[in-house]
């Protein structure tokens, strides 16, 4: 007896569930912000061009001196310089630059931010005056005296100086504690009487003094708190006892809590 063999045939049907959609979907509407993220990224690489550059912060480097240092060029590609190179050659060209930020104002324009050091002490070496900042970087080299006044410049006695190159940091002979000079440089830049002081001596950390007007000799002592015992020495000179005093005085601030004052026009500054 021939019996057949019948083929069955089954039919599945796949029907996704809402959430699955869902997924499928966001994954879609993915990969497609990804495709034009990318088509903007490529495209800004290849087509996007400086059209302009654009200086902020700068006050001691015109706007010519600061492009002709960065080497940068109109016309290339907004995203094809290297940012890191470009600040390190400004830096490298110009001393008081003390920091380069570099942003893009799309379409077309390169945003170069500078920020300066300022010029707050100066010291001579070998007949000439070189100034520099808190940090004791070299920002410049002068030649007239004249200068220094104008400009209201603080002599700095940190011992013997060695060399000082412009761009480079100041060169002191012996192992000086350069990081304590540095601290009680920034304290008197921001005391109250900053404007007042002619000479800021750090030769021994212990027995630091600053000198007013060329009048009054501060006497510091250690590098804490310098800053309080400046503004305090601000306050005792601006006492009735000092109204029309033409006297060299010494006014000891070595205990803010007990301050002892002479007068004396026998008193150095040295």
């Amino acid at each position: 007896m021939n019996t057949e063999k019948q083929s069955v045939r089954k039919e599945f049907y796949y029907t996704p569930t809402p959430e699955k959609k869902k997924r499928s979907k966001a994954l879609l509407v993915c990969i497609v912000v990804l495709f034009v993220l990318v088509a903007i990224v490529v495209g800004g690489y290849y087509i996007l061009r400086i059209r302009d550059i654009r200086f902020e912060g700068n006050s001691i480097y015109t706007e010519d001196k600061l492009l002709s240092s960065s080497g940068i060029v109109v016309g290339e590609k907004m995203y094809g310089i290297d940012k890191k190179e470009i600040a390190r050659r400004i830096i490298d060209e110009c001393p008081y630059v003390k920091n380069v930020r570099i942003t893009r104002d799309l379409p077309g324009t390169l945003v170069v931010k500078i920020e300066e050091y300022k010029a707050n002490f100066y010291a001579e070496v070998d007949g000439e005056f070189f100034v520099f900042g808190e940090n004791l970087i070299v920002l410049e080299r002068l030649i007239s005296s004249d200068e220094i006044t104008k400009r209201c410049l603080i002599r700095l006695d940190a011992g013997e100086i060695s060399y000082a190159i412009v761009g480079q940091k100041l060169s002191i002979v012996g192992n000086v504690d350069t990081e304590t000079i540095s601290r009680v440089m920034s304290a008197s830049v921001a005391s109250k009487i900053y404007h007042r002081l002619t000479l800021l001596n750090i030769r021994d950390k212990f027995d630091i003094f600053a000198v007013c007007d060329d009048l009054y000799k501060l006497i510091l002592g250690d590098s804490s708190d310098v800053t309080l015992k400046l503004d305090l020495g601000g306050k005792i000179m601006e006492s009735e006892m000092f109204v029309g005093n033409i006297t060299r005085t010494q006014i000891d601030l070595t205990d803010p809590e007990e301050c002892g004052v002479i007068v004396d026009n026998q008193i150095t500054f040295d």
